[in-house]
């Protein structure tokens, strides 16, 4: 079996799943903001890895006011389970954006930590990298045997609204602002209405 370490190349993944041996499971997980005008589930359709099942940020979540929160740990096993996904798979993420080369697989391959899983890897640049690797693209859905997951949360992935409040002045970590610069310096109008 091939090593994976957390960033996974291209010729890697592609040898790897060469292995029949190998429990390994791609995952699309291409998503867009709301004014992008495109579904993450749609670009998936029209162009993946072979393979590779997409994982909706939208629909693994906990409905709240606040946009993307991580579900409850039932829900994320029940919804990788049905991608085919136990705790003994290797999981790479990707994703596919025409302006990001990596943008929601980051978020993928962080919610998989957060419940336990540390056998996952992002793809290096995404279905780009893949596909100037001159590797074959599938188009349409691929579907998986349902498998049995079991999540265990860790909290320390996560800081709370009153653990980021105390931290102005406590200055006990460092909060990184991964929007574009338009919407840190509120020069550009957010993605989301009323937002």
């Amino acid at each position: 079996m091939i090593k994976f370490g957390t960033l996974v190349t291209a010729k890697t993944l592609a040898e790897g799943l060469k292995q029949t041996s190998a429990k390994l499971r791609v995952v699309d997980a291409t998503w867009f903001l709301p004014n992008f005008g495109k579904k993450g589930i749609d670009n998936y359709l029209q162009g993946h890895i072979p393979g590779a099942v997409h994982f909706d940020i939208d629909s693994c979540i906990t409905p709240t006011d606040y946009e993307h929160m991580l579900p409850p740990e039932s829900v994320f096993e029940n919804y990788v389970g049905n991608l085919g996904i136990d705790n003994d798979t290797h999981v790479v993420v990707y994703n596919d954006h025409p302006s990001f080369a990596l943008f929601s697989a980051p978020r993928v391959w962080w919610t998989f930590r957060a419940f336990g899983h540390e056998s996952v890897s992002v793809l290096d640049g995404g279905l780009r990298a893949w596909r100037d690797a001159k590797f074959d693209i599938a188009t349409g859905a691929e579907t998986a045997p349902q498998a049995s997951f079991k999540a265990s949360f860790d909290p320390s992935f996560v800081k709370s609204f009153e653990e980021i409040k105390a931290n102005i002045d406590g200055k006990g970590f460092q909060l990184i602002d991964a929007r574009p610069p338009g919407r840190f310096e509120g020069t550009a109008p957010e993605p989301r209405d009323g937002e």
